[in-house]
């Protein structure tokens, strides 16, 4: 079995090339390969099963760790790739970030052949463990749903949930299906199961979080974010959906202010603002050019601006 291994070595800071072949060599006759970059890494990915091991260290020049998993739209259910991750040292909100990725095993410095090894004894054991029954339907979920079955990937996850009542994965992976399908209230309800099960599940709140923001209860929203990013500060996706929430949240509140003085021009031209931002460029032009006449000279300029670029980039006649 070891000749058929091949591990990808991604980074530079950590898995020191010569120091990382040294230890490698006694393990046997194992292929080893190497990675500075997202980029590389993703090509060295791009054939199937050339891979089955990948060491990676959470930062690269080019990205990281958690991108990089994200582009391979890797998941332990569709992948029979083990993933290990290299820290620097076990802090909580490292580990709380390689639970979130949901990597195999983590390797922390300093670390030595022997703890390479038992990092490969672990795969191995990995390796041969079968299959849950709810992992297997997950798989075949995301199979048919990539060959445009819908209906057999909506009945995989069902049952995989049903096979595993006592196990919030399936119920949060699930609800994940349909949060992006925009069918928020079974979403809803698988989110509250698996949080049921497991009250620190830090992806399920997430989730709760996105999908809140998106049901426009923002307050409810910044709560499950907030939560789980105190655990877990270092998820970068939900650090921008953070920023998203406020933009739409600010949105809201601009439309409120409006709604109780339709003349407030700082609120108008504030809305028009945050529609440049959102790219809403008729947006823009239109809230931006209704207070353009009653705005002092300092900020008329600014305001022409906006307009400006709006019409520009929005391909918008004058």
């Amino acid at each position: 079995m070891a000749g058929s291994v091949n591990i990808l070595n991604i980074g530079t800071r950590i898995l020191l090339r010569d120091t990382m072949d040294q230890y490698v060599r006694t393990l046997g006759d194992y292929k080893t390969h190497y990675a500075s970059t997202m980029g590389n890494a993703l090509k060295s990915l791009a054939t199937p099963g050339s891979t089955q091991i990948i060491i990676s260290e959470i930062e690269y020049a080019d990205g990281s760790a958690f991108r990089l998993l994200k582009e391979m739209a890797w998941s332990q259910e569709t992948s029979d790739i083990y993933i290990i991750l290299a820290i620097e040292e076990s802090r909580k909100e490292v580990i709380a970030l390689a639970e979130e990725m949901e990597v195999h095993s983590i390797l922390a410095k300093p670390f030595a052949a022997a703890d390479l090894k038992l990092q490969i004894e672990r795969y191995q054991a990995w390796k041969e463990l079968p299959k849950q029954p709810w992992q297997l339907l997950i798989r075949e979920a995301m199979l048919a749903y990539k060959e445009k079955r819908f209906r057999d990937a909506e009945q995989n996850l069902f049952e995989a949930v049903k096979s595993a009542p006592d196990n919030p994965l399936p119920a949060f992976k699930t609800a994940v299906f349909y949060l992006q399908k925009g069918d928020f209230p079974i979403a809803e309800k698988l989110l509250k199961k698996a949080l049921e099960l497991k009250p620190t599940f830090i992806q399920a709140i997430s989730a709760m979080g996105s999908l809140y923001m998106r049901k426009k209860e923002y307050e409810k929203a910044e709560e499950c974010f907030r939560k789980a990013q105190a655990v877990s500060p270092m998820n970068p996706d939900r650090l921008l959906e953070m920023v998203n929430l406020q933009m739409d949240w600010s949105m809201e509140l601009c439309k409120s202010a409006l709604r109780l003085d339709p003349g407030a021009i700082a609120a108008r031209f504030t809305l028009g603002k945050i529609y440049a931002i959102e790219k809403d460029y008729i947006g823009t032009v239109r809230e931006v050019e209704a207070v353009l006449p009653f705005l002092k000279p300092e900020m008329k300029t600014e305001a022409q601006t906006f307009v400006a670029l709006a019409r520009k980039l929005g391909s918008l006649a004058k």
